[in-house]
């Protein structure tokens, strides 16, 4: 093979989707197949170095010290090991271009090793260290931070915590700097105006404001009073939301290409910033205005309720495109809490679509989001709906009547944890929903005869998915289930349940209107089931003992019936019907 090396180190790092087109054990059958394959295949195998265990770090220095040349192509060290310290300053001595180093728990130790490497004049093209876990040792700390002081001719990333007066005046002297981590309690988010200012290169902030009290309004946000920062491409912040913080955020970052506020942050964290509400419709719209411009984004804060509906109806006006993706709605009783989570996601991604995640607290005058669905049901393609089943007794089936009536582009509907009962359709839909094709109930309560209701009205409805329901006076619950869905398209229909069931017994009914039965078995050698024939008989005079499931399944394309149950303690596992 006379490729050049260029070209075969392309294809050995090449991926889809972040995952690697070829495994480490593919790439290392690479080396045999000739020499010229071999160096390449090497550089790419020993450039991000993972250790898994103690007992091959020893065997592993030893290769490296025998091969110099391996330990040039080291880049990345990442040490999945406890008690890493004892060897860690023998494997940097041997690797002269290594640029990161993660282990899993940062500790004095580790930054005193680095520190002591760099005094020897090694780990020369050192650009990325591990920030510390623990924020509350000031020991740790400060250790931490005269090791990144070494380093900081080359270093990318930095964390900049409080009280670091020290850090706060040097950040000119790191000129390579990409990525900011900053952890302070202020009430001014002006004050990251210093930091900006210090760092021309950065294109990453991940910045922490806490505080007990409001940012300060001391200095009006307007246009005229803050330069723009055209580098930053991502911004991932926990912030005390107000009119201030999302005025700044659009006059500030012109440029960003990701956009967080208070997103996937730990609980005990976003406690910290979720205690006001004062933003104004005025400034809410053109936050909106302002994240259209932005590929991806996901925030998370208080509203007040009226201002949802306000929100979204900004957002789908000026939209480019009118479809906004997955809705969750979150209903539960609060009555301390009059305001409402709202979390907006969105990329561009191919294959992913705008999405709106509301998380609805305390909606103690009725279901105030029959509005919303109202006012943006045609723009979405899915909703996810819970409720709290022990504290809401009023949630009837009209809502989903609701939903169908305004939701004419829907695809996907998941009900979790939500009454369905008698009343449906009262009053009947005038025709049947035709984009609905999936639709999933999750420990939901279904009324009598709620299957069959659905039916009439989801004609194009192709899979259905039962977890966990229960039907309060007869018939449904996890070890038996009566699905009459007649009228729809269904071909697959996937049953879970939390039970340990051993042997399941299936009624078919489709469009010849003639029945077949079949059985299922748990193999305890195999650890799955195994499906056969059966008979009327059997399904009918099958006891009705806690290990066993009864399932009638009547639809007139079904093709497939799923099964997922906890057969054996909490393993789950899993059967099919093939009809």
């Amino acid at each position: 093979m006379n490729l050049p090396q260029e070209v075969l180190l392309l294809i050995f790092q090449s991926s889809i989707q972040d995952q690697p087109i070829l495994s480490a054990p593919d790439i290392f059958q690479c080396e045999l197949v000739c020499k010229r394959w071999k160096l390449t295949a090497q550089r790419t195998n020993y450039t991000c170095l993972t250790l898994q265990s103690h007992h091959h770090i020893p065997k592993l220095i030893q290769t490296l010290r025998q091969s110099t040349t391996l330990a040039k192509f080291v880049r990345k060290l990442l040490i999945n090991v406890p008690s890493y310290q004892h060897y860690l300053i023998h494997l940097l001595d041997i690797l002269p271009f290594i640029d990161t180093v993660q282990v899993v728990e940062p500790n004095i130790d580790f930054y005193s090793n680095l520190i002591t490497i760099h005094d020897r004049n090694g780990c020369k093209h050192l650009k990325n260290i591990q920030i510390p876990t623990e924020l509350n040792d000031s020991q740790l700390l400060q250790v931490y931070a005269t090791c990144v002081e070494n380093y900081r001719h080359k270093l990318q990333t930095l964390l900049l915590y409080e009280n670091d007066i020290t850090l706060l005046n040097k950040l000119h002297q790191f000129p390579k700097l990409r990525q900011l981590v900053v952890k302070q309690r202020t009430n001014n988010i002006r004050s990251l105006d210093y930091i900006l200012d210090q760092l021309p290169n950065l294109t990453k902030l991940d910045v922490a404001l806490y505080n007990t009290i409001p940012f300060s309004t001391d200095n009006l946000i307007d246009s005229d009073n803050i330069s723009p920062n055209s580098t930053l491409k991502l911004l991932d912040g926990l912030f005390v939301v107000q009119d201030s913080t999302l005025l700044y955020i659009i006059y500030k970052f012109s440029q960003l290409q990701e956009l967080f506020i208070n997103h996937d942050r730990p609980d005990e964290e976003i406690e910290t910033v979720f205690m006001t509400t004062d933003i104004t419709l005025s400034t809410l719209s053109q936050f909106m205005n302002y994240i259209l411009s932005i590929p991806t984004c996901a925030i998370s804060f208080l509203l007040d309720i009226p201002l949802i509906t306000e929100a979204l109806d900004i957002y789908t006006r000026h939209m480019p495109t009118k479809r906004l993706g997955p809705l969750s709605i979150t209903y539960t009783r609060d009555s301390e809490r009059q305001s409402t989570r709202w979390t907006v996601y969105r990329t561009s991604t191919k294959m992913q679509s705008h999405q709106f995640y509301i998380d609805y607290h305390c909606l103690t005058n009725g279901l105030l989001h029959l509005k919303l669905i109202e006012t943006i049901g045609n723009y979405l393609s899915e909703i996810t709906y819970r409720t709290n089943i022990d504290s809401i007794r009023n949630v009837h089936g009209y809502f989903l009547d609701h939903i169908l009536q305004h939701c004419c582009n829907l695809t996907k509907l998941r009900l979790s944890c939500t009454k369905l009962i008698r009343c449906l359709g009262k009053p009947p839909l005038s025709s049947g929903h035709q984009s609905l094709t999936h639709l999933v109930l999750l420990n939901c309560y279904l009324g009598k005869d709620v299957f069959k209701r659905l039916s009439d009205r989801l004609k194009d409805l192709k899979k259905l998915v039962i977890v966990r329901c229960r039907l309060g006076s007869s018939g449904l619950d996890t070890r038996y289930y009566h699905i009459d869905m007649y009228d729809t398209t269904i071909d697959t229909v996937r049953l879970k349940s939390g039970h340990s069931i051993t042997y399941i017994t299936v009624r078919v009914t489709q469009s010849t209107k003639e029945e077949a039965f079949y059985k299922l078995w748990f193999d305890v050698s195999t650890q799955d089931y195994k499906t056969e024939p059966s008979t009327q008989q059997e399904y009918e005079i099958m006891p009705k003992a806690d290990q066993h499931l009864q399932v009638w399944v009547q639809c007139k394309h079904v093709h497939k019936i799923q099964l997922f149950t906890n057969a054996k303690g909490n393993q789950v596992v899993f059967g099919q019907v093939t009809v």
